[in-house]
């Protein structure tokens, strides 16, 4: 220690003597335990022995006295020897720990695909912390002695859940997501206030915004952004990766556990309290995602869509046969409205795994459809503004399956609006009936 200059290198060097001084404790107290085991099955044996004999007759008065006697006692000097290595394993394996993700935590980010031909990444940061921690628990394990283990699992839980939440709950994910959604600053007014001729318009916008015109100067800016983007999309996948992590490492550290002998399934009551701990940080990762959070901003930006095209003048269904006409001819309000949500969406799950991606959209569309029910509920209809009603019902439809996944449930706003479309369009007290059976 003392010859290292910076404390770069010094930090690096205690790191590697307190990963060797716990590898050696560990061994130490199990072989200690089970020397510890040997001699009390010994005594165990000798005890049952004597029991025998006595029982047969074949002991007199004065070793009678002595039955029920044990003769070790619960806690030999082996096991307080134990106890107080596994005190020392537990402080440095938590040392290491904490020493270990700081380094993490200091050292550059490090990012790859995170599934092939796509554009989402996942940075290093969740699997190296991960393996820190994987390797002191194994470790623990390893030793055979239940308080050390015990002790050694639930701080890796509990630093494991401190750390993400920290790291990428609050301060990445946070970052992260107010450069995914400062897509949403390219939303048109102007452009919503023609809800006839949107469509095009947003077509032409999401071209522009994704093609780089200009010289190669511009097609570097472009390139910067996508990176910049692409990179804040990690911060979240690096959290649903961390969550899956807790569920892996929970499976890892049970299997170890059955098949460690006899001292760690005795004392499966506590251990099983221990592992059940990555379990419950498993669980509130889960709840505290922030791409809940983000995905409750995407559904405001929605509601501003959806809100301001309903109160457009081509948003009505008090319309004749030609209004019907040109209803058919423009694509409708609600095609607009799905190109917008569609584009502003879309710029943001290109970044994401395909299960936060389809959790992000599941959102949006839940929020679109009650949105447009809202908007529709108010609206008065014709007999031709019912046919309307019924395209523009199905469009929405279209758009919202596409999006969903294989297996996904249906979204209740969507199927509202199909029976208040059936509802409309009756035309007598049976078609009523049909619609709502």
């Amino acid at each position: 220690k003392g010859e290292a200059v910076d404390s770069g290198q010094e930090q690096a060097l205690n790191i590697e003597e307190v990963d060797r001084g716990c590898e050696e404790c560990a061994c130490l107290i199990q072989y200690i335990e089970s020397y510890d085991s040997f001699l009390k099955h010994c005594c165990e044996e000798v005890g049952r022995a004597s029991e025998l004999r006595r029982a047969r007759g074949g002991e007199g008065s004065a070793a009678a006295s002595g039955a029920g006697s044990p003769i070790l006692p619960a806690i030999t000097e082996l096991g307080e020897a134990a106890i107080e290595l596994g005190a020392i394993l537990s402080g440095g394996e938590q040392a290491l720990l904490l020493a270990s993700i700081y380094q993490i935590l200091v050292s550059p980010t490090s990012y790859e695909s995170l599934e092939e031909g796509s554009g989402a990444l996942c940075s290093n940061f969740v699997e190296e912390i991960f393996y820190a921690a994987q390797r002191s628990a194994l470790r623990a394990v390893a030793s055979g002695h239940e308080m050390t283990t015990c002790v050694v699992l639930n701080t890796c839980s509990n630093t494991l859940y401190m750390v993400v939440g920290s790291a990428l709950k609050g301060r990445r994910t946070s970052r992260a997501s107010q450069q995914l959604m400062g897509l949403k600053g390219y939303i048109s007014a102007a452009v919503l206030e023609n809800v006839a001729g949107v469509a095009s318009d947003f077509n032409n916008l999401r071209k522009g915004l994704s093609s780089a015109h200009g010289d190669e100067a511009e097609e570097v800016k472009v390139r910067e952004k996508q990176r910049k983007l692409a990179e804040a999309g990690a911060a979240f996948n690096d959290y649903k990766i961390a969550v899956v992590y807790f569920g892996k490492l929970q499976e890892m550290l049970q299997d170890e556990i059955t098949e460690g002998g006899e001292e760690l399934i005795a004392a499966d009551s506590q251990l099983s309290s221990a592992v059940r701990s990555f379990a419950t940080a498993k669980r509130q990762l889960a709840e505290e995602d922030p791409l809940l959070k983000m995905s409750g901003e995407l559904g405001g930006v929605v509601r501003g869509i959806v809100e301001k095209a309903g109160e457009a003048e081509a948003c009505t269904y008090e319309i004749t046969e030609e209004g019907f006409e040109l209803g058919e001819a423009t694509g409708g309000w609600t095609g607009a409205v799905c190109a917008e949500v569609e584009r502003i969406v879309r710029a943001v799950a290109e970044w994401l795994s395909v299960d936060g991606a389809q959790e992000l959209w599941r959102a949006v569309l839940e929020e679109l459809t009650k949105r447009v029910e809202i908007v529709l509920r108010k609206k008065r209809y014709t007999d031709y503004g019912a046919l309307r009603l019924d395209a523009d019902v199905r469009a929405l439809t279209v758009f919202v399956k596409s999006h969903l996944g294989d297996g996904a449930g249906p979204i209740v706003g969507l199927t509202r609006l199909k029976q208040a479309t059936s509802l409309v369009n009756a035309m007598d007290v049976g078609d009523i009936q049909s619609s709502v059976e």
